[in-house]
């Protein structure tokens, strides 16, 4: 399978873009501006909470690195959230004194090696490791742990019926190799992903209509949640971690940038099938954050397996199969894109401004 001489070029100034613009591409613009809500956040929580202000004081003497590993903690943001709802909204989210203990512990992780509460106060093991973000597997908490028994009380909120599986050696050598090898194959795009990523959860659903491969949770910042079955091997898990990574990444831009307009709900968005779902009438019908979310995801593969296509790996795939996945990401990206645009008034300037970029990288990959 011949390449143009374009390609090359063409593929690695779509991958800097995808993965350096701001304010929609760069992990590192994304990461420091979520810090900085989630200390305004806490700023106003100090008045109610003493937890709040310990914290505070605590990020107040760290570097900027530091500060964004601690605030990108999954469980950290749902407390200090809830602690808003509590606090300023009089929502019974949070009891005050388990909000307190938890900021409590946060503050004390920030001073210690472990940096994050997650990290501190429940058992995970680090899958990948970068400066300002750290992809963790969740095991389990420790019994009678507050702050895994909330974490894990916040899956299941989201997931009823779902049950934890401790996840063996193996399987985190799957998600170790696999993020190796993701790195290896597009790094830029790779390492802008999956620095999203915060725990990684394995479990299943009792029944089998649950099935599912891996799922993400809005509400829920920073957690994949794989099943048993997504571990074949890694390359495999290479091109899953980049593909729900992404989503996190849009979640996450949507909280700095909102890209929806002010009352827009996924319960009352306009539906688009996509035309390969058409003839499945189980997962036709998404909602127009959807459309936008897989679009991001799909020009994301594009990229990575274009970068495969390029260089080849013994661990990694043929060439014709990094080919053909290229040629359908980019396919199904265009497609969403086009789905995209008579509803573009349900976008702030921020999501046409985004999917404007979308386009514009998807018709760069086309050329």
């Amino acid at each position: 399978m011949s390449l143009s001489p374009a390609e090359p070029t063409t593929l690695s100034l779509v991958a800097r873009r995808l993965s350096g613009d701001t304010p929609f591409g760069s992990h590192e613009y994304i990461s420091v501006s979520v810090a900085g809500v989630y200390m305004q956040l806490l700023t106003v929580l100090a008045g109610e909470c003493r937890g709040a202000g310990r914290l505070l004081d605590a990020l107040g003497g760290s570097s900027s690195v530091q500060q964004q590993l601690v605030l990108r903690d999954s469980l950290l943001r749902r407390t200090i959230e809830d602690g808003i709802g509590t606090v300023v909204h009089g929502v019974d989210s949070i009891g005050r004194a388990e909000l307190d203990g938890l900021l409590d512990s946060a503050a004390k992780a920030t001073l210690t090696d472990q940096g994050t509460l997650l990290g501190e106060l429940a058992a995970t093991v680090p899958f990948a490791r970068r400066p300002s973000a750290q992809g963790s597997v969740w095991l389990s908490g420790p019994p009678e742990n507050s702050a895994a028994e909330r974490f894990e009380g916040q899956v299941l909120k989201r997931l009823p019926q779902f049950r934890f599986h401790t996840p063996t050696e193996d399987q985190v050598r799957t998600l170790v190799e696999a993020n190796r090898l993701a790195s290896l194959i597009a790094p830029e795009v790779a390492h802008s992903a999956i620095s999203h990523a915060c725990v990684v959860i394995v479990g299943e659903f009792q029944g089998a209509e649950h099935l599912f491969n891996a799922l993400t949770l809005p509400g829920l910042a920073g957690v994949i949640v794989l099943s048993p079955d997504a571990f074949k091997d890694g390359i495999d898990m290479a091109e899953t971690l980049v593909h729900e990574s992404t989503h996190l990444k849009f979640l996450d831009i949507d909280y700095i940038q909102p890209l929806f307009a002010p009352g827009f709900r996924p319960e009352t968005s306009p539906l688009v099938t996509p035309a390969w779902h058409e003839s499945d009438s189980v997962s036709g019908g998404w909602p127009y954050d959807r459309v936008l979310t897989s679009m991001h995801v799909y020009l994301t593969l594009a990229v990575f397996f274009g970068n495969a296509r390029l260089h080849v790996h013994e661990d990694a795939y043929t060439v014709d199969y990094a080919h053909a996945r290229a040629a359908q990401c980019r396919t199904r990206g265009a497609w969403l894109f086009e789905a995209a645009q008579p509803h573009r008034e349900l976008l702030t300037l921020a999501g046409r401004q985004f999917l404007v970029g979308i386009g514009e990288m998807l018709a760069a990959l086309e050329s």
